[in-house]
C-alpha cells in the first residue's frame, strides 16, 4: 500500500529510486536556487504572461549558510497578508523567510518585484501534518506590499461555496511528470484544471490518504496528458470563478501522488470555503 511521505523521504526516494512506485505525499517545495533555470512547465502548463496572476508570490527560505531560494507559492489577500499552507510555514524559522510579490521569471531581479518580510507565520491549530487536514496558513509582513499592475490582492472564497468548472493553478514548481529529474521553471507557469467531485477525490485516493471536507480537488481536461500541481507548487493557489463571473481563492495546493500530474489522481488543495478553514482565516487577515 501506498503511503503518505514527507518531504525529505520524496526527495531522497526520488534520487535513490527514479522508478520508484506511487506513493502519496506533500505538494510542497525542495530547495530551488533561484539562479536554475530550464525550459519546462508546472506539469502539463505553460508559461503565464508577465503579471498576468498579480496574487501570487514566491516563499522564499534564506538558510544560515548558502543563497535565499524559492520554497512555496502563496496568495497575497490584502498588502499585509498572505495565504499559504501550512506545511509551508511549520518548523520555519521567521528571520529566515522573505516573501517576493511582482515576480514572474524566478532567474532575474525584475524591476517589479517587491520583497517584504515576516513579521508572524501562523497555521492552523488543528493542521495534521501527515494527513494534512486543514493545511492552511497566514504570514503577516511587516511592511505593506505597494498595490499596481504587478501587485494585486485575489479574494477569498464565500463560506460554503461549492466549487465547480475550470479553474487556474499557478506555480514555479517542478514540471516533470516523472518527477526525475527536478526540473524548474523560469517562469511562472499556469494550468487548467477541472473541480472534481470530494466523493469522487475519495474513491480515488481510498486506501492512500484520507479526502474530508476540509480538501478540495482538481484534475487536468484531459486524459492523455500529464496535468496538475507538483512539488513546489504548495501553498499556492487554485482560482475560480464565481457566479458573477469574478476571480477568487478557492484553494491552495497542499498535497497529491506522486508521480504528479496522474489523471485518475486529482491534485488536492486546501478549501478556502470550509467553514473552519475559513473562520482560521479571517480571524488571521484581521490581524495587524
Amino acid at each position: 500500500m501506498a503511503r503518505l511521505v514527507t518531504f525529505l523521504s520524496l526527495l531522497a526516494l526520488a534520487f535513490a529510486h527514479p522508478h520508484q512506485k506511487q506513493s502519496v505525499g506533500f505538494i510542497r517545495n525542495y530547495p530551488v536556487p533561484l539562479s536554475q533555470g530550464n525550459d519546462g512547465k508546472v506539469v502539463g502548463g505553460i508559461d503565464a504572461d508577465p503579471g498576468e496572476f498579480p496574487y501570487q508570490v514566491s516563499i522564499q527560505v534564506k538558510p544560515i549558510f548558502g543563497d535565499r531560494y524559492h520554497n512555496c507559492g502563496g496568495i497575497l489577500i490584502n498588502p499585509t497578508h498572505v495565504i499559504t499552507a501550512a506545511h509551508c510555514v511549520e518548523g520555519q524559522i521567521l528571520n529566515q523567510v522573505s516573501i517576493i510579490a511582482g515576480a514572474h521569471n524566478m532567474k532575474i531581479g525584475e524591476i517589479n518585484q517587491q520583497l517584504r518580510i515576516p513579521k508572524r507565520l501562523i497555521w492552523h491549530d488543528n493542521f495534521d501534518n501527515e494527513i494534512l487536514y486543514h493545511d492552511v496558513a497566514v504570514i503577516t509582513v511587516t511592511e505593506p506590499f505597494e498595490l499596481n499592475e504587478w501587485v494585486q490582492t485575489l479574494p477569498i472564497s464565500e463560506e460554503g461555496f461549492n466549487h465547480a468548472g475550470e479553474c487556474v493553478n499557478t506555480g514555479w514548481g517542478n514540471t516533470n511528470p516523472a518527477d526525475y529529474p527536478i526540473t524548474i521553471p523560469d517562469a511562472l507557469q499556469k494550468i487548467t484544471l477541472e473541480i472534481f467531485p470530494r466523493s469522487n477525490c475519495t474513491a480515488a485516493f481510498n486506501g492512500l490518504n484520507p479526502v474530508d471536507d476540509t480538501m478540495v480537488c482538481a484534475r487536468g481536461l484531459d486524459d492523455d496528458s500529464s496535468k496538475g500541481a507538483c512539488n513546489g507548487d504548495s501553498g499556492g493557489p487554485l482560482a475560480c470563478l464565481d457566479g458573477n463571473n469574478q476571480t477568487y481563492l478557492a484553494g491552495i495546493v497542499s498535497w497529491g501522488m506522486n508521480p504528479c500530474g496522474q489523471y485518475r489522481y486529482p491534485s488536492v488543495f486546501a478549501d478556502v470555503a470550509n467553514k473552519e478553514n475559513r473562520d482560521f482565516l479571517v480571524l488571521e487577515l484581521a490581524r495587524p
